[in-house]
């Protein structure tokens, strides 16, 4: 083989290889172009994971203050049964005083026939009776209202409550629908590389 046949030869060799290069080169600029755009996919998915993470911090502060409103509440809960309570000795001395009170008065009747003189004196003790009674029911009255109104206090909480529930609820909801979907999008990213 003559020496120009094999210069030949390698010249073919030499361009073959230089296109090989060539192709090498192109499929390594569109492998970078690809990692760019992987690489800009995986920054958006970590922004889009702290600004859930910041969602899920908000609505664990929501959920403190909802406990906290909670315990709050069962604390003034816990309250209006020691008034009750207090009330309900308040009121058994008062029917024990009714009692004692009713045995002095059938003293007083029976005395009353012996103690004829003495007629002013029980009119003047009758008449103070009388304005205690009057106003005990006074205190009865305003007890009453204070209870009504402890009643729509109670039924206003329950509905703000009802309604901080449900909105947590969906807050949840929305939540773990937007986790589901980054979770699907990085899977989808891995399942590419």
């Amino acid at each position: 083989m003559k020496v120009e046949e094999k210069l030949n030869i390698i010249l073919e060799h030499l361009e073959i290889i230089q296109q090989g290069q060539a192709r090498f080169e192109d499929n390594l600029n569109a492998f970078g172009k690809r990692l760019d755009r992987v690489e800009e996919k995986v920054n958006a998915f970590g922004e889009r994971l702290d600004r859930f993470e910041e969602s899920l911090n908000v609505f664990g502060e929501r959920q403190d203050r909802f406990e906290e409103s909670l315990n709050a509440f069962g604390e003034r809960q816990d309250r209006f049964e020691e008034s009750l309570n207090a009330f309900g000795e308040r009121q058994d001395r008062f029917e024990e005083s009714l009692n004692a009170f009713g045995e002095r008065q059938d003293r007083f009747e029976e005395n009353l026939n012996r103690f004829g003189k003495r007629l002013g004196q029980v009119e003047k003790s009758q008449e103070h009776l009388a304005i205690n009674q009057a106003r005990m029911e006074e205190r009865q009255i305003r007890f009453e209202e204070n209870q009504n109104s402890f009643a729509l206090s109670q039924a206003r909480i329950e509905e703000k409550l009802d309604h901080f529930i449900v909105e947590a609820r969906s807050h949840f909801k929305h939540v773990q629908s937007q986790l589901d979907r980054h979770t699907n999008l990085f899977r989808k990213v891995q399942l590419k590389h």
